[in-house]
């Protein structure tokens, strides 16, 4: 191995690190342009939203983010879509909530 590349690891594992206590991820489907914001259905396996804007641009992804955290009642950087960036299905992943969490608080909204 060159030193070069060993000295860099070296100095990676020097960084500070948070650890992530819980999380959840859930897939969501994007419905088409609606009227207003909200959860359509809710499955065991993915639920369904429907957005005001285009749900397979970069600004569907900013208000879906923008959406669950306002439901959820957390900070909208909690909250990333990992998958699916320009299409209707999407993987969003969600730091501070166990999955029970984002379930009950969901479910309440529906």
């Amino acid at each position: 191995m060159d030193i070069r590349k060993l000295n860099d690891l070296l100095k990676l594992r020097k960084l500070p690190m948070e650890k992530v206590e819980r999380g959840a991820a859930i897939a969501v489907h994007l419905a088409s342009q609606s009227a207003r914001d909200e959860i359509t259905l809710m499955r065991e396996d993915f639920i369904e939203i429907s957005l005001t804007v285009n749900p397979s641009d970069e600004t569907a992804n900013k208000a879906l983010v923008k959406f669950l955290a306002k439901q959820l009642g957390v900070k909208p950087e909690t909250i990333e879509v990992v998958a699916g960036h320009s299409t209707t299905q999407k993987l969003v992943s969600i730091i501070g909530l166990s999955p029970q969490e984002v379930t009950s608080r969901l479910a309440a909204m529906v």
